[in-house]
């Protein structure tokens, strides 16, 4: 233990009474935590106090304890010296290599901001470790020029880091698009939307709220693009999206999810407003005249609609898309250019 980490396990021990990876490991205990979890949860900080010989709990010991010092790396004024602690303590705890500490340290920073959305917490372009580091070493390096290099040195440096900072927001929004955006329709693809509709799950979960599920297509697509080609028919599916997006909430989501099928997450709504958003959807796309400037164009969309309150109703994602789809269906067999609306109850309603 640091001198830093002995003071605040004694200032908690003084205080309260027990220091908090105590208190931790009590709370998880009294959830059900399993075993697995506990001992490195209670052993965290002073991994050395383990003196059990179970070598797989010891060695869960010793990865939290190195995990804990990343925070420090990354966030604190000394990023220098708890860099030095974690690469001696993972040959020491784990026996790793140069090769294996370094392939760990270049992964950190984007392994903590995924880390942190499951817990909607946004980390902001988290810095890799190797640069949190090179800027570090400059600022040693500063103090020892004068105050004249000093300010010259640091605009420079602020120059050269705004520049880098630029490039790697606009690569970052560049992979951003690509993986999660459609690149036909420039909405989200089908990926972004199964991790965008679990999120959703989930807070309707906590906040024992309802949310819908949309799936639309354009009615004989396939016959459409026999008769006007190929790039009429992307044309469609390019102004649709198009429409589609400026007639809905701006925190719903539209995605593509295959083909010419679409797919909406309409939050937090209930089932009657549901069908009144996707009808409202199916006659503006109904009445809109699509023009490429050439030739004018009218199609329209069946509608397949589906609502759950994930804090009532047992079921899984896979389910939950299955029913929607099969209300599409429904919607294709009235004649399309139709909603249907389709509950856990099985009972069918439609508009259109």
């Amino acid at each position: 233990l640091t001198d830093y980490k002995k003071d605040i396990i004694e200032i908690e021990r003084r205080i309260i009474g027990a220091d908090h990876a105590l208190i931790g490991y009590e709370v998880t205990r009294n959830w059900g935590f399993p075993t697995e979890l506990l001992i490195p949860i209670q052993f965290h900080h002073n991994p050395e106090s383990y003196k059990e010989s179970n070598n797989k709990l010891r060695t869960a010991t010793n990865v939290v304890s190195l995990s804990g010092m990343i925070p420090n790396i990354l966030f604190s004024n000394n990023p220098q010296d708890y860099h030095q602690q974690f690469l001696e303590k993972s040959r020491k705890m784990l026996g790793f290599d140069n090769t294996v500490i370094n392939r760990i340290l270049k992964k950190i920073h984007t392994e903590i901001a995924e880390v942190a959305s499951f817990f909607d917490f946004q980390i902001q372009n988290p810095k890799p470790i190797e640069e949190i580091l090179h800027e570090a070493n400059i600022a040693l390096s500063l103090i020892n020029l004068s105050y004249e290099q000093m300010n010259k040195e640091l605009i420079a440096a602020k120059m050269e880091l705004q520049k880098l900072a630029k490039d790697l927001e606009e690569k970052n929004k560049r992979l951003e698009k690509l993986a999660n955006i459609d690149g036909l329709t420039d909405v989200y693809n089908h990926r972004y939307f199964q991790n965008f509709l679990e999120t959703e799950i989930r807070r309707s979960l906590r906040k024992e709220t309802s949310v819908s599920l949309a799936l639309f297509d354009v009615d004989c697509f396939k016959k459409f693009n026999d008769s006007y080609g190929h790039q009429a028919g992307d044309f469609i599916l390019k102004e649709l999206c198009k429409l589609v997006k400026k007639n809905i909430r701006d925190y719903d989501l539209i995605a593509r999810y295959g083909g010419e099928e679409f797919v909406l997450v309409l939050v937090e709504t209930a089932e009657e407003e549901a069908a009144e958003i996707t009808e409202k959807l199916r006659e503006v796309i109904a009445s809109h005249i699509f023009i490429d400037g050439i030739n004018e164009y009218k199609v329209t969309a069946s509608f397949g609609v589906a609502t759950m309150s994930p804090a009532k109703d047992e079921f899984k994602q896979s389910d939950f898309i299955d029913f929607a789809d099969k209300a599409l269906y429904e919607s294709k067999k009235k004649g399309r250019n139709k909603i249907t609306a389709y509950t856990h109850k099985k009972k069918w309603f439609g508009k259109g």
